[in-house]
C-alpha cells in the first residue's frame, strides 16, 4: 500500500497491481494492508453484523479506502452463499469490494475450486490464495510432534500448490504459518519447502506469520527481535514476501476492548529496523471483537473495523518520513 498523507485521514491506497514486480528499492517501500473479518471462533463463521457491512458500506468507508486485500476464509465464503444467498454475494459482497478496488485473497483451501469459480463468475478480483497453518497445525497423535510430520506436510503443500497453479497459474499462493511462534526450527522447513517447489517449477509468493502480539510480548518462544529475524529470513534469504498477522489471543478470548488495546501495541513494538512487512494483516479467530461495525464507534465500543482503522493509522508512523509519498 502506498502511503498518502491527507489532512484528515491517512490513506493506504491499493498497490496490488505492482505486487508481481514489487521493488525493494531503499528509497521506496510499499506495504499492503489486508483485512479479514472475525470468524467468531467457529469454522466458517462470520460476525453478526456481516450482512449489514455490505448492505451499508458507508459504515466503514474510511477503512475500505485503506484496505488493499480482503481476506476471506474458504468455508466462510461457502457459508455466506448458503446463508445469505447468491444475490448478496454477487450484488453486495463482491460489488462493494470491486467499487473500492479491493482484491480478494481466499484463506484456506477449503472448497477453493468451487469458491474461485463462483467469484470469477461474479466478477470479483481474486489475486491470492493462502494455505492456512499447513505446516504448523497441531498434531493429533500423542506419539508425534510437528517436527515429525514436517516432511509429509511440505510434500502436501507442494501437491496442493501444483493443483491450484495448474488451474489458476496467475494466482499468488502463500501460507499462514506459526512454526516460529511454537519454537520449531522454521528456517530449515521454509528453505526445504522453497527448494521442493523450485524443483517442480513452482513458487511460493508469501509467508504470513501467525504470531499474536501477546506471544511476542511474553517472549517464551519468540520475541519482537525474533519476529524481525523471521521477516529478514523470509524476505532476504528466501526472496518471498512476508506478512505479519495483527491479532491478540488474550484480548480475543477476553473482550473487544482488550483485543483493541493489545493490537494497538503492535506499531510501537514491532522492530522497524531492517525492514517492514510487505503485508500487515488484521485478523481474529476468537470470540472478540464481537462485532464489526461501526468504524467510528464511540469510546467504550471496539468493533473490528474501528480496531483496523486505528491500527492502520498508527502503522503509518512506522514508515520513515523520507519514504512517505506526498499527494
Amino acid at each position: 500500500m502506498k502511503i498518502l498523507l491527507l489532512p484528515t485521514l491517512l490513506i493506504f491506497t491499493a498497490s496490488l497491481a505492482l505486487a508481481g514486480s514489487k521493488s525493494r528499492s531503499p528509497d521506496h517501500y510499499q506495504t499492503e494492508f489486508w483485512f479479514e473479518d472475525n470468524n467468531m471462533r467457529h469454522a466458517g463463521g462470520y460476525p453478526p453484523d456481516f450482512e449489514q457491512m455490505f448492505r451499508e458500506p458507508e459504515s466503514w468507508a474510511k477503512l475500505r479506502s485503506i484496505i488493499d486485500v480482503y481476506y476471506i476464509r474458504g468455508n466462510t465464503l461457502k457459508n455466506l452463499y448458503s446463508d445469505l444467498g447468491e444475490d448478496f454475494v454477487r450484488n453486495h459482497f463482491v460489488k462493494v469490494l470491486n467499487e473500492c478496488g479491493i482484491s480478494i485473497a481466499i484463506d484456506n483451501l477449503s472448497n477453493w475450486e468451487e469458491n474461485l469459480a463462483m467469484l470469477e463468475e461474479y466478477g470479483a478480483k481474486v489475486t491470492a490464495i493462502t494455505m492456512q497453518s499447513t505446516l504448523s497445525k497441531r498434531v493429533n497423535h500423542r506419539t508425534e510432534n510437528v517436527e515429525d510430520v514436517l516432511d509429509q506436510r511440505i510434500k502436501q503443500v507442494v501437491e496442493d500448490l501444483a493443483s491450484v497453479h495448474k488451474s489458476y497459474p496467475e494466482l499468488r499462493i502463500g501460507i499462514i504459518d506459526a512454526l516460529p511462534t511454537k519454537g520449531v526450527k522454521y528456517k530449515e522447513a521454509y528453505r526445504k519447502l522453497v527448494e521442493e517447489l523450485d524443483s517442480k517449477g513452482l513458487k511460493l509468493a508469501y509467508i504470513h506469520l501467525d504470531c499474536p502480539v501477546d506471544i511476542a510480548q511474553q517472549g517464551v518462544y519468540i520475541d519482537w527481535q525474533g519476529v524481525k529475524e523471521v521477516e529478514q529470513f523470509v524476505k532476504e534469504d528466501l526472496g518471498l514476501e512476508y506478512g505479519f498477522i495483527c491479532t491478540s489471543n488474550g484480548g480475543g478470548m477476553e473482550s473487544d476492548q482488550l483485543f483493541y488495546e493489545n493490537v494497538l501495541k503492535i506499531p510501537e513494538a514491532y522492530p522497524v529496523a531492517g525492514g517492514l512487512p510487505d503485508h500487515f494483516i488484521m485478523m481474529s479467530w476468537y470470540p472478540h471483537p464481537s462485532r464489526s461495525l461501526p468504524e467510528d464507534a464511540p469510546e467504550g465500543r471496539y468493533p473490528i473495523t474501528k480496531t483496523a482503522l486505528d491500527l492502520a493509522t498508527r502503522l503509518h508512523r512506522m514508515v520513515p518520513s523520507s519514504e512517505k509519498i506526498d499527494p
